[in-house]
């Protein structure tokens, strides 16, 4: 299982295809960052 946490969910066409390091085929779930604060992994 693969979730990304993102900081914002854009429009589709906003980002050039090229440019994405994760195809989003990969992707399972995704996670919206709020406030300030990112996950971390202990």
């Amino acid at each position: 299982i693969v979730i990304a946490e993102v900081d914002e969910i854009l429009p589709i066409g906003d980002i050039d295809p090229n440019n994405v390091v994760t195809p989003g085929i990969f992707i399972d779930a995704l996670v919206l960052k709020g406030g300030n604060t990112y996950a971390a992994r202990t």
